[in-house]
């Protein structure tokens, strides 16, 4: 009887819960998405800056990756604009990453809500038939023990997926 308890406002603390982590995510993937395009960006920049120094060596094929002009400055920017390509695309990668991550979660906070839903939905259905139509007492504690069956399925559907995020939030 105890999970009958669980009242219209615990669920509607979790859906507003739910909510404020779903858009602090949307917010972090605009974020991310910003970045991204910042970072990308970045990249055309240097790879426009390696054109110009490579055009500016003659004798030299940087498409081959050959560094040695004999020129310590030409040199040492090559090396310094390979670091910043390999930095960069680090970068990428893990803002890539953690785009994904997020998109996870929301799609798993749907789901909890989902679940949320369904089970004041289901509870919802049974008050109305137990008050509106004239059962006995025996088939409404049998009905009861039925939706409690249901409520408890899915309270336990939603309780493995908020598993799984507080999991995914301590690998990080």
């Amino acid at each position: 009887m105890q999970f009958q308890m669980m009242s219209e406002k615990e669920m509607a603390e979790a859906l507003k819960y739910l909510r404020e982590n779903e858009e602090d995510d949307m917010l972090r993937l605009k974020v991310i998405a910003k970045n991204l395009d910042e970072t990308e960006d970045r990249q055309q920049l240097i790879t426009k800056e390696e054109a110009i120094l490579a055009a500016s060596m003659p004798g030299i094929q940087y498409g081959d990756k050959v560094m040695s002009s004999g020129d310590v400055n030409h040199d040492e920017l090559f090396r310094t604009l390979e670091k910043s390509k390999e930095i960069y695309r680090d970068a990428i990668n893990d803002l890539v990453a953690e785009k994904n991550e997020l998109e996870d979660n929301i799609q798993l906070y749907n789901r909890i809500r989902k679940c949320i839903n369904k089970v004041h939905r289901e509870f919802r259905v049974y008050l109305e038939k137990y008050y509106i139509a004239n059962v006995t007492a025996e088939e409404a504690c049998r009905n009861m023990n039925i939706c409690r069956a249901l409520l408890f399925k899915q309270a336990q559907k939603a309780l493995t997926i908020l598993t799984r995020i507080y999991n995914l939030s301590l690998d990080d």
